[in-house]
């Protein structure tokens, strides 16, 4: 019993270490035994994360390509608006320096007309000097004689100032009407034809012509009326003068006539006392046709003219 007693602490420490390389043993048995089921088992996992991480990489390579793709193409298209860009600034530059050559092709041009202007503006102050025109021809009315007489031949007896010739002064007259409103300072204007009857043109009142074209329809309208009729100067006075021109210019070849073609004093009377009142401020120019140095015709016509403050053409 006490040898039994004394050797069991050798039996459990052989057991013991028995016992360890048993277990040693057997966790090498198991771990040989179970490792190829371990290792197949990673493996699979491990080609299974390669093969995500493949086709990851498959995607971003060509993401990468449709990228590179692209920013080719905004290159490109960079490249293509900065060649734009040269071309409109070239364009531009162009444009500018055109612009820069008119501007100085219009201040000359611009030099020029103010040069001119003031030249004809000289020339036709001297043509209004020397046809002896007073006042301001900005709005003018011409009162035109339409009677029978500015149609007929001039007398070969009668006496006259410068119809040397058998001819009626109505063409002449038309022609130096046209003449003057090309070559004088007039600015607006209307035509006031008379005889016993008065007719205008433009036919609405404040209506006045200006420029070239309305002075050919001015011309026009003139060339339309036959000569014809008496003379009613008072008349046709009176409607250039509710226009409120600046000057009137008056052709006439005689003296205010009555209804049976007589001389009509009355209507001179009338007619002088109304341009001699002090309001009266509108110059009457009269362009005394033929026989204007008749002592009577030409002192009512001379008076006319110097009362209102116009100037006395003989014609």
């Amino acid at each position: 019993m006490f040898r039994i007693k004394t050797m069991m602490p050798w039996m459990l420490a052989d057991m013991f270490m028995v016992s360890c390389a048993a277990g040693i043993g057997l966790v090498l048995v198991l771990t040989i035994c179970l490792l190829p089921f371990v290792s197949a088992s990673g493996s699979i996992k491990m080609a299974g994360e390669l093969k995500q991480r493949a086709e990851r990489n498959k995607l971003l390579e060509t993401a990468l390509v449709e990228i590179n793709q692209g920013m080719s193409k905004v290159a490109h298209a960079s490249e293509s608006l900065k060649l734009e860009k040269q071309q409109l600034n070239s364009q531009i530059d162009l444009r500018d320096q055109q612009l820069r050559q008119l501007s100085k092709d219009y201040a000359l041009l611009k030099n020029q007309k103010r040069a001119l202007d003031q030249s004809l503006s000289m020339r036709n102050a001297i043509s209004q000097e020397v046809l002896g025109l007073k006042g301001d021809l900005s709005r003018v009315v011409f009162v035109i004689d339409t009677s029978e007489s500015m149609g007929k031949p001039i007398e070969a007896a009668k006496y006259d100032a410068n119809w040397k010739q058998l001819e009626p002064p109505w063409e002449d007259v038309i022609r130096t009407i046209a003449v003057w409103l090309e070559r004088l300072p007039v600015g607006e204007f209307r035509i006031v034809c008379f005889d016993n009857e008065v007719v205008e043109c433009p036919s609405r009142k404040g209506e006045w012509f200006s420029n070239a074209a309305d002075k050919s329809k001015a011309i026009e309208f003139i060339s339309r009326q036959k000569p014809d009729g008496l003379t009613f100067t008072e008349q046709a006075i009176q409607v250039a003068l509710s226009h409120n021109p600046t000057s009137v210019i008056l052709f006439t070849d005689g003296e205010p006539s009555d209804g049976q073609g007589n001389t009509d004093l009355p209507q001179q009377t009338r007619l002088l006392k109304l341009i001699g009142t002090r309001s009266f401020e509108v110059p009457c120019n009269v362009v005394a046709i033929s026989n204007y140095l008749n002592a009577r015709q030409g002192t009512f016509l001379r008076l006319l003219a110097r009362e209102s403050g116009g100037g006395f053409v003989g014609f």
